[in-house]
């Protein structure tokens, strides 16, 4: 017999609950988690500096072969911004190879195309710049 055994079945439950709860905290924390609430985080923050239409996130995996055989992947994103024009045809602009990257050229990209729009009251209008 284990001391395990000795217990209580009440004390089992227990220390069975706090190793559930152990392991979730552990989950929670994880890189990988929280990496990729980062990456949520900053998709939202950028779909909301773009403010014209879809954004469209496109990964490219590449693979690099070593002297000893093991591949190596290589994760990068493409941003694009979707808007449409004054004639209603929609357009793509490259963002960035990121969501950190594209949200930091996201007000110039929009400043240096020849869309701008403009919100009049409850309508949105679509003017174009010269």
């Amino acid at each position: 017999m284990s001391y395990w055994d000795w217990l209580p079945p009440e004390i089992q439950e227990h220390v069975l609950k706090i190793r559930d709860s152990q392991a979730l905290i552990e989950r929670r924390e994880s890189l990988l988690n929280r990496k990729l609430c980062d990456e949520i985080r900053q998709y939202g923050q950028l779909r909301q500096e773009w403010g014209l239409g879809h954004i469209r996130v496109r990964p490219i995996c590449r693979k690099t072969w070593m002297d000893n055989g093991v591949v190596i992947k290589f994760h990068f994103l493409h941003i694009f911004g979707e808007f449409q024009n004054s004639r209603g045809e929609t357009q793509k602009q490259f963002l960035g190879f990121g969501f950190r990257k594209a949200l930091g050229i996201c007000d110039a990209v929009k400043g240096h195309s020849s869309f701008h729009r403009r919100r009049l009251g409850n309508v949105e209008a679509s003017l174009i710049g010269f």
